[in-house]
């Protein structure tokens, strides 16, 4: 996880958590199509940076 995903993770906490009262517990996450798109941006920010730090 890039710095970037790191600090927006901390923001914004895009996986939705849903816990089921069952024995044994299950979990499951899901991400909405909102979400999707911020994942988009968040992978070419990533990208840019790569770009940026190969330049120096």
């Amino acid at each position: 996880m890039s710095r970037i995903e790191k600090r927006i993770h901390q923001l914004v906490n895009p996986i939705k958590h849903i816990a089921y009262n069952e024995v044994p517990p299950r979990v499951e996450y899901r991400v909405t199509a909102y979400e999707i798109k911020f994942i988009r941006i968040l992978d070419e920010l990533e990208k840019l940076q790569g770009e940026i730090e190969n330049e120096i």
